[in-house]
């Protein structure tokens, strides 16, 4: 079975979103369904013309769907420099969101998870910011506000953080503020998809983080034996490892 190109690819990555929302590709229904707006403005641009940047880039095209996705980003990266991890997450974003805010988001998750898997701790991790140093080092810009503000811990003062939308920054504040105050894998995603809104974006970048602290064992075997696709999943991401 094909896994790819074998490097990080836009082209390939975008011809596969194209074949999901056209047919289907690889959905646990058979067809595509609940797409956001600027991903499927990126995805119609894309069939267009064929480019591999085709996601938008203005203020108000601040979703969430491209950190929804990044794990792979940070599991083929996982030995490079945190620097060339840090331009292929803001590359991967900009497949379909290219709003500065998508792009810093995703740059933060890989970092975050990149230190997770070799062995930092959590509670090192939450409020770091030597990891927004870093990023606005490595771009030369100062990184967005909210964006920063969430990356300081905001949310740690909050008995719930804001309401969980399609906002990119009020996603990745979810997912972290149920990192923060939390201590299993599972009671941090029933909290997250607990508070409705947009519960199933909000719960993937959840796993994500939490799934790169907890490991795979930590994760309820009645949770693992639902998912569509499970080996194959598994099969890619020893893949994506190697």
């Amino acid at each position: 079975m094909r896994y790819g190109t074998g490097r990080f690819d836009p082209i390939d990555q975008l011809t596969r979103y194209s074949k999901w929302l056209r047919y289907g590709y690889r959905s646990s229904i058979g067809r595509a369904f609940d797409i956001g707006n600027i991903t499927q403005q990126a995805i119609t641009e894309f069939l267009g013309n064929g480019k591999p940047y085709p996601g938008p880039s203005g203020e108000w095209d601040a979703g969430n769907g491209s950190i929804m996705r990044l794990a792979p980003i940070p599991i083929f990266f996982l030995h490079e420099r945190p620097q060339e991890l840090m331009i292929f997450a803001g590359l991967s974003s900009k497949t379909t969101h290219g709003a500065p805010v998508c792009m810093e988001a995703c740059q933060y998750m890989a970092l975050w998870m990149q230190k997770v898997i070799r062995g930092a701790l959590k509670t090192d991790l939450l409020n770091d910011r030597k990891i927004i140093s870093f990023i606005e080092t490595s771009n030369a810009k100062p990184m967005h506000p909210e964006l920063r503000a969430v990356i300081e811990g905001r949310y740690l003062d909050k008995s719930s953080p804001i309401i969980s939308s399609g906002y990119v920054v009020h996603t990745l504040e979810v997912a972290l503020w149920a990192l923060a105050t939390t201590e299993s894998f599972e009671e941090g995603m029933i909290k997250v998809v607990n508070l409705g809104g947009d519960a199933d974006t909000a719960g993937a970048v959840y796993g994500q983080l939490a799934g790169s602290i907890y490991g795979l064992d930590n994760i309820p075997a009645r949770w693992l034996e639902k998912i569509y696709l499970k080996e194959e999943i598994e099969r890619v991401a020893q893949k994506l490892i190697i």
